[in-house]
């Protein structure tokens, strides 16, 4: 089904470009490196610890499968351990509080249900 008009029904039709316009000109700080942080060191940390227990276990363990699940169990260890720690190295990175300037005025939940 084709669309002729997706503006049809809506409330801000009339002032659209303006509402895109002013989140496009929203300054903020640059979140790169949380990104590189949150989602690609444990990844890296993943890899990494699946190559080097690979080698490790690779004499001590003679069955292939027990050895791979083994090998994969303490990755994902390594890997959340890794996520957790940055967790907690950087916890200024969480959701602001109820005091913070930066909290958004319309929602009054408490932190914990702030999603």
């Amino acid at each position: 089904m084709l669309i002729n008009d997706p503006c049809s029904g809506c409330a801000q039709k009339h002032d659209c470009k303006s509402i895109y316009r002013t989140l496009g000109d929203n300054k903020g700080p640059s979140v790169v490196w949380k990104v590189v942080l949150v989602f690609l060191v444990p990844i890296a940390v993943f890899v990494t610890s699946t190559a080097v227990c690979g080698y490790f276990l690779k004499e001590r363990i003679g069955s292939e499968p027990v050895r791979t699940a083994v090998t994969f169990g303490l990755a994902v260890l390594m890997s959340m351990l890794s996520a957790g720690l940055v967790r907690l190295v950087v916890p200024a990175w969480g959701r602001p509080g109820r005091c913070d300037s930066d909290r958004n005025d319309q929602n009054e939940h408490p932190r914990e249900k702030d999603i």
